[in-house]
């Protein structure tokens, strides 16, 4: 199982800070404490680890990054108070560690969410320690949001996206993608959000949940669970 908080970033944490996977362009533009002194040659003694949204259409999809292409690199940002995201392990107790790190906090951005889950279920970099596709291997992502798309990032213009609708395509977008990539999406509103979007985004209706009180979660998630069991005792 793998973790990934978000809210308008992901905290990938600063140990892949020496990697040639990011775009620096955007440390002066448009708030990345401008004017502190940060910039392109001391990035790195500043950086807590986050990133924004990579340029489209690579904002939506699982491609490996490249200097190649600056377009596939992802964007540096501050992090603020979000918890670092946690790839895929067994270690139960630092995954149940880390859901108790997590707060609330900030705009919220559901495609940013989407697509480093995604990353985090493939052997494609960032992440690679996912298993290859096989017949009997089923890979799944829940995606939980209480909120509505309120911010983004475009990379190529360096400026904050607000407009709900164009952040929503993007969200459906990145929900076509994993889904055809054979990646099976459950999608939790809780109390708030885009309730018609996030029910398209996950794979079947009985696949969405529409959550009004947050002490419902528990039944959802054991519901989730015994779906997945039934999965794999069919198979």
């Amino acid at each position: 199982m793998a973790i990934i908080p978000f809210d308008t970033t992901v905290n990938i944490g600063t140990n892949y800070k020496d990697r040639d996977w990011f775009d620096i362009e955007s440390i002066d533009c448009n708030g990345w404490r401008s004017g502190s002194g940060r910039n392109k040659d001391n990035w790195k003694d500043y950086w807590e680890g986050c990133v924004r949204d990579r340029a489209q259409p690579y904002d939506v999809q699982d491609t490996s990054p490249t200097t190649g292409n600056k377009k596939t690199l992802y964007p540096v940002y501050d992090c603020g108070d979000i918890a670092k995201a946690m790839p895929l392990s067994y270690n139960w107790d630092r995954l149940n560690s880390k859901v108790d790190e997590m707060s609330p906090n900030g705009m919220t951005n559901v495609t940013i969410g989407l697509v480093w889950a995604w990353h985090a279920l493939t052997s494609n970099t960032p992440y690679t320690g996912a298993a290859a596709p096989a017949p009997d291997l089923d890979k799944v992502i829940i995606i939980l949001t209480d909120g509505d798309n309120t911010e983004a990032w475009d990379n190529v213009n360096n400026k904050k996206i607000t407009t709900r609708s164009e952040i929503d395509a993007r969200t459906a977008a990145v929900c076509a993608n994993i889904k055809a990539a054979n990646i099976k999406i459950y999608a939790v509103r809780v109390i708030d959000g885009n309730a018609d979007l996030l029910r398209s985004c996950a794979t079947s209706p009985n696949m969405y949940f529409d959550v009004q009180q947050a002490s419902q979660l528990n039944d959802v998630f054991t519901a989730i669970a015994q779906n997945l069991a039934n999965l794999r005792i069919a198979k």
